[in-house]
């Protein structure tokens, strides 16, 4: 099952939360910019993906787990490469598949429980209910996770 609960993501305190980034090194907005501020390790680790001779693309699908206390995982899903906060479409909904399927499988190898923001939509551009959600769904019935979409309250 699928829960959906009102609840600011940073509230969270075991298992793992994933949210989505981009390509760019810029966490200033939205749930990334609150993730950023709540665990300045995440914000950390993800600067520190950025090769200079590599194109920031190729990050592209890739899913970066930061460990931010004992009981509590933050994923970084690159599921857009550029970004903006203009309405036009920055998610890669390949990518973002492909890291949100990494992340069921871990979650289900380890047997613990994922939450998960309203991801790639809002500032991501894409359409929760008719995107991101069936892909979610999809991936749910091949790997049944305890799985919490977090809406800010």
């Amino acid at each position: 099952m699928i829960k959906t609960v009102k609840k600011d993501i940073t509230t969270v305190t075991h298992g793992n939360i994933a949210h989505q980034v981009n390509c760019q090194g810029v966490m200033g907005a939205g749930v990334a910019a609150a993730i950023a501020r709540k665990w300045p390790v995440v914000k950390k680790a993800y600067l520190e993906t950025f090769p200079l001779d590599c194109p920031s693309d190729t990050l592209l699908g890739r899913v970066q787990w930061v460990r931010v206390s004992d009981t509590l995982h933050v994923a970084n899903i690159f599921g857009q490469d550029k970004f903006g906060g203009d309405g036009k479409l920055y998610t890669d909904l390949d990518s973002l598949r492909y890291g949100l399927h990494t992340l069921f499988i871990v979650c289900e190898n380890v047997d613990e429980p994922l939450y998960l923001p309203k991801i790639g939509s809002g500032l991501g551009g894409a359409d929760w209910d008719t995107e991101v959600f069936p892909i979610i769904h999809e991936l749910h019935g091949d790997h049944p996770i305890d799985l919490t979409i977090c809406e800010w309250e």
